[in-house]
């Protein structure tokens, strides 16, 4: 015998649709978000390099 969990609720109903985004248009932003940290991040790193010469590179020692 089926305890009363396994049936479903005769006042149920489906949920209601979810608005879809296009996968397209999702991974456009993404790539977009990826680009600009990735650019972000590089000019980080140049102004650091550019700016500092007592930090440690690896390969190259101290403030080269």
């Amino acid at each position: 015998m089926l305890g009363t969990h396994a049936t479903v609720r005769p006042e149920y109903k489906d949920p209601p649709p979810k608005r879809t985004v296009p996968t397209s248009q999702l991974e456009a932003v993404r790539n977009i978000e990826t680009q600009y940290i990735k650019a972000r991040k590089a000019a980080e790193d140049a102004r650091e390099r550019q700016g500092t010469s007592h930090l440690y590179a690896a390969g190259k020692g101290w403030g080269h």
